[in-house]
């Protein structure tokens, strides 16, 4: 179990490197700049994910449910959120980087998946009206498909993310994950 920790330590370390790198006009510059990226409105929008969290993980085409624990930081000054989700009746360990790019006012989302030990497809995208969209690609079973991530239902205490799939470029989605966080506190 140690061996794991420190592998998905060192996972999550090389991960925050890679996204750090590819976010480099974001992260340069000076005092200034940081702030004024904090002070952009867009910069805040995962405020509400920063804490410790209930979490109930739903595959609804296999009806598999799986209670877990997440943990969410902000990192960067304000540029961005780390987490590590852990389900541990089921031996499973994640994380996520988003970072904040002031630029583009998008987020690029990273995970990391410890089973793999691979950095998945980015997605990218944006709040609106209290609804995050966040779209990229990826493949299921061998087949090439769009990937909608949606964060919705967002209060003090709860928020809910889906994960979706496009086999026809958007035109249908079907809902492949669903996980409703409770805030503990």
């Amino acid at each position: 179990m140690k061996n794991e920790l420190r592998l998905l330590s060192l996972a999550v370390a090389l991960l925050l490197l890679v996204a750090a790198t590819c976010h480099n006009q974001a992260i340069a510059g000076e005092k200034t700049a940081m702030n004024a990226v904090v002070a952009h409105a867009g910069a805040r929008d995962f405020d509400f994910l920063v804490g410790s969290w209930q979490v109930l993980n739903r595959h609804p085409n296999d009806r598999e449910e799986m209670m877990g624990r997440a943990t969410v930081r902000p990192i960067l000054a304000g540029l961005g959120t780390i987490d590590e989700i852990h389900f541990p009746a089921r031996g499973i360990a994640d994380a996520t980087l988003r970072l904040y790019n002031p630029d583009t006012g998008r987020w690029t989302i990273f995970s990391l998946n410890r089973r793999t030990g691979m950095l998945e497809t980015a997605a990218t995208g944006a709040f609106r009206n209290g609804v995050g969209e966040f779209f990229g690609e990826d493949v299921d079973e061998g087949r090439p498909v769009r990937v909608r991530h949606t964060w919705s239902r967002i209060t003090r205490d709860t928020a809910r993310w889906e994960r979706a799939f496009s086999h026809d470029n958007g035109r249908t989605w079907q809902t492949v994950a669903v996980m409703d966080l409770l805030k503990l506190r």
